[in-house]
C-alpha cells in the first residue's frame, strides 16, 4: 500500500482527521515536487557540464590551430627579414669593396 492509500485508510479508520490527512498529502506532494526538481536540476547540470566540456575542447582546438598559424606567420616573417638583411649587407659589402 502506498503512502496516499495509507493516509486515506487512516482517515477511514478515524485515526487521523481529514485536515490532518490533507496536510500529510500536501507534504507528500511537496516532497515529490522537490525530488522532481532535484532530478531536473541534476539533468540540467549534467547537460551544462557536457556543453562546457565540448566548448572547452573546441577552444583548445582553435587555440592549437591559431598557434600553428602564428608559428607559420613568424617563420615566414623571419625569412622575409633575413632576405632583406642579406640584400642590405650585400649592397653594403659591394659599396665597401668599390671604395
Amino acid at each position: 500500500m502506498n503512502e496516499r492509500a495509507k493516509i486515506l485508510q487512516m482517515v477511514k479508520e478515524g485515526v487521523i482527521t481529514v485536515e490532518e490527512a490533507e496536510k500529510l498529502l500536501n507534504q507528500i506532494e511537496d516532497q515529490t515536487d522537490t525530488k522532481k526538481h532535484k532530478e531536473r536540476a541534476a539533468k540540467n547540470i549534467a547537460k551544462a557540464k557536457d556543453a562546457l566540456v565540448g566548448a572547452f575542447s573546441e577552444i583548445e582546438t582553435q587555440l592549437d590551430k591559431f598557434g600553428h598559424e602564428v608559428e607559420g606567420f613568424v617563420k615566414e616573417s623571419i625569412k622575409v627579414v633575413e632576405s632583406k638583411l642579406d640584400k642590405v649587407f650585400k649592397k653594403e659589402k659591394e659599396n665597401n669593396d668599390n671604395e
